[in-house]
């Protein structure tokens, strides 16, 4: 990265991999975002806005890359989904408010990726339906849109 001289201090150890894997994400370079986030992850797992944006945006870059997943790394994804519950119950810091969006985004993403893995075709589509109509009807969702998105994508209208 070409300005990462430029920042000083603790702040540079999760400014730096926190971009280039939001660089990665957006540039469809999945694994190098899963590494970038993960090393956010190591220095700040508690962190209001590193800790929690940096797990959503793992389980993102997870999701775009979904049908490739090794066992492991669905293991993986519910270890953090658990931590994710736990580090929001104990957090302080959040408001009421961030903590419902966040808490409702870990559930929504969760069902999600369930009844996409386990649940068989023709009971995916009824599922995806009113995971659909339960996101549309929740006002706070992290990254809503894009979990919407993530949702149409897979259910066959």
């Amino acid at each position: 990265m070409e300005y990462h001289t430029c920042l000083e201090g603790a702040e540079s150890e999760v400014v730096i991999p926190y971009t280039e894997g939001l660089i990665g994400f957006y540039k469809q370079n999945y694994s190098l975002a899963e590494t970038q986030f993960n090393r956010v992850l190591e220095c700040r797992p508690q962190d209001v806005f590193w800790g929690f944006e940096a797990r959503v945006m793992l389980w993102r870059s997870w999701f775009m890359q979904l049908d490739q997943l090794q066992l492991e790394q669905v293991d993986e994804m519910e270890r953090h989904y658990d931590a994710y519950r736990m580090a929001l119950s104990r957090n302080n810091h959040l408001s009421e408010y961030q903590k419902t969006c966040y808490r409702n985004f870990g559930k929504y993403f969760a069902r999600l990726i369930h009844t996409l893995l386990q649940i068989q075709q023709d009971q995916q589509q009824k599922a995806l339906a009113e995971l659909y109509d339960t996101c549309q009807k929740t006002a706070q969702i992290t990254n809503k849109p894009w979990l919407i998105a993530a949702i149409e994508k897979h259910l066959q209208r």
